[in-house]
C-alpha cells in the first residue's frame, strides 16, 4: 500500500495468528486512526494475517486496546469501521471480537465502531481485562462455529 512507502509516525500494529482461530491485535499508545498512514498498515496487517488463512476461514479476534488512550474523532472511527467492513467483506467476518479497553471513553468508541459496521455478523464486546476478553472468546467460538481457541495464549 502507498502508506507504508511513508515514514511510519507511530509503532507498527501486531497481528499475532500463532494462536490462529484466534487473532490477537495489538494497539499500540501511538495509535492514530486520524493517520492514513497508520490506517493503510494496519490494513496491510490484517489482511496478510487473511490471505495466510483464507476466504472464510472461522476466526475470533482479540482486539487489545489497553494502552490506546486518545479520543478518536468521529470521522476516525468511520474511516476504522469502514476498513473492518473492507476486510470482513473481502475475507469473511469473524465468529466474535472481544476489545480489551481501559477507559470508559474508549468502550463508547468500540460502541460508536459498532455503530458504523452496522451490518457485521458477529459479537463484538469490550472487556477491562485480557482474561475476561479471552473467557468469553472461548466460550462464543465454541457455542457459535464449534472452534476450539488455546486455553493459554503467550499475551
Amino acid at each position: 500500500m502507498a502508506g507504508l512507502q511513508q515514514k511510519r509516525t507511530h509503532t507498527p500494529v501486531v497481528a499475532d495468528d500463532s494462536c490462529w482461530p484466534l487473532l490477537y491485535m495489538y494497539y499500540p499508545a501511538d495509535s492514530n486512526p486520524d493517520d492514513q498512514a497508520f490506517l493503510a498498515h494496519t490494513e496491510e496487517v490484517i489482511r496478510a494475517v487473511h490471505a495466510r488463512h483464507g476466504v472464510g476461514a472461522r476466526y475470533v479476534v482479540l482486539a487489545d486496546l489497553r494502552h490506546f488512550n486518545r479520543s478518536v474523532n468521529p470521522s476516525a472511527r468511520r474511516a476504522v469501521g469502514e476498513l473492518l467492513n473492507r476486510i470482513c467483506d473481502d475475507y469473511g467476518y469473524p465468529t466474535a471480537e472481544a476489545v480489551v479497553v481501559r477507559s470508559q471513553i474508549l468502550r463508547l468508541m468500540v460502541t460508536a465502531v459498532n455503530f458504523v459496521q452496522f451490518q457485521k455478523k458477529h459479537e463484538r464486546r469490550a472487556f477491562p481485562t485480557l482474561e475476561q476478553a479471552h473467557k468469553w472468546l472461548i466460550g462464543e467460538a465454541k457455542r457459535i462455529d464449534d472452534l476450539t481457541l488455546p486455553t493459554s495464549v503467550p499475551w
